[in-house]
């Protein structure tokens, strides 16, 4: 290669480095990180229309907290070792839920059932079909 051409090619591939990390910074970057967020407490309402329930769980200050959280057809409910719907759950049930805000709604993406409802005590009916 000439002693003219060298310089050139040197500073094309230095100019190619430095162009393509600024093609894709300004292509949108890196995901957002989705903060995962944690509750345990009461279920003390469900409602299966809505596919919400609400969760009460005590504060530092030992205040009651209620949490209305949505769960969607990809939220996991574990029970006892077994999977169920997370539609079925109870009034009365302790659970511990792992759940995001997303617009403004906590929606679940696994609740574990860490005591069982007291007896006689029934899921709730299941939502009519539009």
């Amino acid at each position: 290669m000439s002693a003219t051409k060298r310089p050139i090619s040197i500073l094309v591939v230095l100019l190619v480095l430095c162009a393509v990390p600024a093609l894709a910074m300004t292509a949108g970057g890196p995901p957002e990180r989705v903060r995962y967020l944690r509750a345990t407490g009461e279920v003390v309402s469900v409602d299966a229309a809505t596919r919400s329930f609400v969760v009460e769980r005590r504060t530092r200050a030992g205040n009651g907290e209620r949490l209305t959280i949505y769960s969607t057809p990809d939220t996991t409910l574990a029970a006892g070792g077994e999977r169920r719907e997370a539609t079925s759950l109870r009034v009365g049930e302790s659970v511990r839920v792992t759940y995001r805000e997303d617009g403004g709604r906590y929606v679940a993406s696994r609740v574990t059932v860490l005591a069982p409802a007291p007896a006689g005590t029934r899921a709730a009916p299941a939502a009519a079909e539009p």
